[in-house]
């Protein structure tokens, strides 16, 4: 499926045959199949065509306006897709207090891992302060997933966010230190491309939920309120971090945005993207990885944007994986055990979950064990450890990890190659139910 940003003015969007094409001053830029159109969004001046406009609405294929500096407009709105049966399942859901409070602590503690894995992937230089940050996430999300109540668990995943952003601010570029986080407007460059990179998120959510025939407006965690898609917002706090956070994250550690991208409000009130600014966003934003493909289930496992050129980006997102798996617990340890490919489920997510069962099974002290571990540390000791922290000793135990960067995807594979292979053990994963 293709999803088309179109960032320069004087650029025509129409549908000629059974292909959507791009033009620029009557010149054909690129064209696509019509089918495997998913959104378009626009920047700037750019027209639509009455027949583009048309086969969007029946087709239910999401098109979002925005300014040329990514103030957002408004989009597009098809009733094609409203299926009065499924709201009022989504209302009956949401209403039934204690499905709701499950639902809730799922996002959040999604949201909250998600975020520390970010400061690990983008952290070069492990301060001492960082690591009591992350520290303090994880124990908020650990309280978050015992929270009895929603006005407790929105406690501590205020908290886990303030955490968050200061350890952001430990991490960047030194022009773009912030306070924390601000919006409406954003008082800062890094909170200017934060804004827009949510902004972009939740409209590439939206349709998808309207498709389904819910209501954006009506969620568990978000409040409902009048304007607000509150069920979208639900739906993109576990993405923030890993889709926009680290674009932003990697625009600034690479130097590949600066300060004279972006300029402020008349009345010094907001900070925007200028021009270039916004180009060079966008691009990243769409651009971050060149698609790969591949005939076997699960290859594809998150976004890949394919840059055409600077007026057209498709997108390729991940396809459903056969057969289905009854739930995690059962997909986690086929990819343990090596039963479905290592492509499949990202290998740090498997490994922690292999390190998290031999805790469970009281069988860590294999991993000592294999790895010679005596000198360095204790049963007792790798039992209260962070997952994470033992794959950061293991790194250092067979000189996977140099100048102190932290590899995890290949550690991870070789301690799943040598569970299977029967260097840490030969043990069952799980066990049949006994009546």
């Amino acid at each position: 499926m293709a999803h088309i940003y179109v960032t320069t003015g004087e650029t025509k969007v129409g549908i000629e045959g059974g292909r959507l094409t791009i033009k620029s001053r009557d010149e054909t830029v690129r064209s696509v199949p019509k089918q495997t159109v998913e959104s378009i969004t626009v920047f700037g001046n750019a027209v639509l065509s009455t027949q583009c406009i048309q086969f969007c609405l029946i087709n239910g294929i999401s098109v979002s306006f925005f300014s040329g500096k990514g103030k957002y407009f408004g989009r597009l709105e098809s009733t094609a897709h409203h299926k009065v049966e499924v709201l009022e399942q989504q209302i009956d859901t949401f209403r039934d207090p204690l499905l709701g409070l499950e639902l809730c602590k799922r996002i959040v503690s999604a949201k909250i891992r998600n975020q520390e894995v970010v400061l690990r992937r983008y952290t070069k230089e492990h301060t001492i302060k960082l690591d009591m940050l992350i520290k303090d996430m994880k124990i908020y999300r650990d309280k978050v997933e015992h929270a009895d109540g929603l006005e407790r668990l929105l406690g501590y995943e205020g908290m886990a966010a303030r955490t968050y952003f200061e350890a952001l601010s430990e991490i960047i570029e030194p022009d773009f230190k912030f306070s924390g986080r601000s919006r409406r407007p954003p008082r800062d460059p890094f909170n200017s491309m934060l804004s827009l990179g949510y902004t972009l998120l939740m409209y590439e959510i939206y349709p998808k939920v309207e498709n389904e025939g819910m209501s954006p407006y009506y969620a568990v965690l978000h409040k409902n309120y009048a304007n607000h898609p509150a069920l979208v917002s639900d739906l993109m706090e576990e993405w923030r971090s890993v889709i926009v956070d680290s674009t932003v994250l990697s625009l600034v550690q690479g130097h590949e945005i600066k300060s004279e991208h972006f300029e402020y409000a008349d009345d010094s009130q907001g900070v925007f993207l200028t021009k270039e600014g916004l180009s060079k966003f966008i691009n990243k934003f769409v651009n971050k990885n060149k698609a790969r493909v591949g005939n076997t289930p699960g290859f594809t496992k998150g976004k890949q944007w394919i840059k055409i050129d600077d007026k057209l980006e498709l997108l390729d997102t991940p396809g459903v994986l056969w057969p289905k798996f009854e739930d995690d617990y059962v997909a986690y340890n086929l990819a343990i055990t090596g039963s479905i490919k290592d492509n499949v489920l990202p290998l740090e997510e498997v490994a922690v979950k292999f390190l998290e069962k031999l805790k469970s099974l009281d069988k860590i002290e294999e991993i000592i064990r294999a790895y010679n571990l005596e000198e360095c540390t204790t049963k007792e000791e790798i039992y209260n450890m962070e997952n994470h922290k033992i794959l950061e000793i293991l790194e250092k135990r067979l000189g996977v990890s140099k100048n102190d960067e932290h590899n995890y995807e290949v550690i991870s594979r070789r301690i799943l190659k040598d569970y299977r292979i029967g260097k840490i053990g030969k043990f069952f994963l799980e066990f049949p139910e006994t009546e």
